[in-house]
């Protein structure tokens, strides 16, 4: 494209205006570099710009410096940096409220309720979506309603109302069709798919996710792309496909690490943990689990109620699967890890030929557990397993409950699905 070419160019145009301390010049330039600056991964540049712009004591109308801080915003949202973020956000509102700038107003409103829904604080995000969905409607702002409901469809998946999230998505589709708006389009498609994937509509998931990658590597938009083939990645790992997923975790991490998107690379560190410890490779996997908890805690946004309960999956198999020493050795050891060491360890893992291939003994099982889970797995009763090994009734049965406890399930046929989809048999 046209900007990619010319961006030494336009570098220089941004340095020589910052170097005569002109601020409008410099903010204006920013500003039409901002959507360039998302699209292809150069945050830290753009904020950086942004705010050496914005330092400069040159005269600026209130307008420019308020559109400056909202995209200064956008920004740094991008980049995780919340507090910074609401910082930013909360300043452009105050010049919208005072220039009565509805749209203005709504805008800042709507990407402070994004900071909420990052930082877990659902009500608040609800609260400030809903206020700006209101403006935007009193003034028939189509672009405006499409991108609150997007948000709105947003919040109500990390609060698990999926029904809810999918009504909020389907309107936000259908007005950025009508709108042709493509880039918008890319992201209501993988938002729906998202919401497919986790009211179990795999096939329609991975439908809606390849075509939004499909429209994100059109227009040139890769971290859309990331999103997108984080999903994917997510519907390999839930459908057993443990090769796949780490194929397509291990691109996801390698595209955040050139996007510099630390705080990102979470989902990698997660969904690579969570294969390994399925794998039964589970030291390894507790290790990328618990360095992505530290991440989470630093940098990374807080997680969907989705992200929790497949988090505490995994965690509970490892532990039932691990002593209580070995976990905590291989927690402690995975939390001391920088984002960078967590990296290099996680793409270590996805190729290794010795973690495609299963230990000895998944999970924990024994020979004979493991014998006892193939016979179970072709329906035959506790007495006929008993027959079979030449064990006695009682001694087939414990086995039969040990293998149970050390899967985590509730009863023989989800035992047998449990061993089917993780291939122990």
């Amino acid at each position: 494209m046209r900007l990619d070419a010319e961006q030494d160019n336009l570098r220089a145009v941004f340095e020589r205006a910052i170097a005569i301390g002109d601020a409008d010049a410099a903010l204006r330039l920013g500003s039409a570099l901002w959507r360039f600056w998302g699209q292809r991964g150069h945050l830290e540049e753009g904020r950086a710009a942004f705010e050496r712009a914005l330092a400069l004591k040159g005269n600026v109308s209130a307008n420019i410096r308020a559109t400056a801080l909202f995209q200064l915003g956008d920004l740094a949202l991008d980049l995780n940096e919340y507090a910074a973020g609401r910082r930013h956000f909360s300043e452009c509102l105050a010049i919208r409220r005072t220039l009565g700038d509805q749209d203005g107003i709504a805008d800042a409103l709507n990407c402070l309720g994004m900071i909420d829904r990052e930082l877990g604080v659902h009500e608040h995000a609800n609260q400030r979506l809903e206020e700006a969905l209101a403006i935007w409607t009193g003034i028939n702002d189509i672009p405006g309603i499409t991108a609150v409901n997007h948000n709105l469809g947003l919040v109500a998946t990390a609060q698990g109302e999926y029904e809810r999230a999918r009504s909020f998505h389907e309107v936000a589709l259908r007005l950025r069709r009508q709108l042709g708006n493509v880039y918008g389009e890319a992201y209501s498609l993988w938002a729906l798919a998202t919401v497919a994937r986790l009211t179990g509509a795999t096939a329609t998931a991975a439908t809606q996710y390849k075509e939004s990658r499909t429209l994100f590597r059109e227009i040139g938009d890769r971290q859309g792309e990331a999103y997108a083939l984080h999903g994917l990645a997510k519907i390999a790992q839930q459908s057993g496909k443990d090769i796949e997923a780490l194929g397509l975790f291990r691109e996801l991490l390698v595209l955040r690490q050139s996007l510099g998107e630390r705080n990102w690379l979470v989902e990698s560190f997660e969904g690579i943990g969570a294969v390994m410890i399925s794998r039964g490779h589970v030291e390894r996997g507790v290790r990328l689990f618990a360095a992505a908890v530290a991440l989470r805690g630093r940098l990374a946004p807080a997680s969907t109620l989705a992200e929790r309960q497949e988090q505490q999956q995994a965690l509970a198999l490892a532990r039932r699967t691990l002593t209580i020493s070995a976990f905590a050795e291989a927690w402690a050891a995975g939390h001391a890890l920088s984002p960078d060491l967590a990296a290099t360890e996680a793409l270590a893992l996805t190729e290794e030929s010795t973690v495609m291939a299963r230990p000895a003994s998944p999970f924990n099982l024994t020979r004979r557990e493991q014998e006892v889970l193939t016979l179970l797995c072709q329906n035959l009763t506790d007495a006929e397993i008993a027959e079979r090994l030449f064990l006695s009734p009682r001694t087939a049965s414990n086995h039969v409950a040990n293998v149970l406890g050390k899967l985590g399930v509730g009863n023989r046929r989800e035992a047998a699905a449990f061993a089917m989809r993780h291939g122990l048999v």
